[in-house]
């Protein structure tokens, strides 16, 4: 999933469970990931298919600020 945001690229993902306590509230705000399960795959598809290029440019800048900001090596703290 993160090579494909990072190549502006939309992601589309089950997102849920127990250990979504373990991840800070802002990064799952800005989360670009499209979630979607068995029921709502189909659909989820079908809405990224039908973007309008703003759209699709709008989630592409969401992902790659989303790997900047979460996933940036000089932004993690010395452990």
């Amino acid at each position: 999933a993160l090579e494909l945001l990072s190549l502006g690229k939309p992601v589309i993902c089950f997102v849920k469970g127990k250990g979504l306590r373990f991840v800070p509230p802002q990064m799952l705000r800005d989360l670009p990931i499209i979630n979607a399960d068995e029921i709502t795959l189909e659909e989820k598809i079908l809405e990224v298919m039908n973007m309008d290029n703003v759209q699709k440019g709008n989630l592409a800048d969401r992902g790659i600020e989303f790997l900047q900001n979460w996933h940036n090596p000089q932004k993690l703290p010395n452990g």
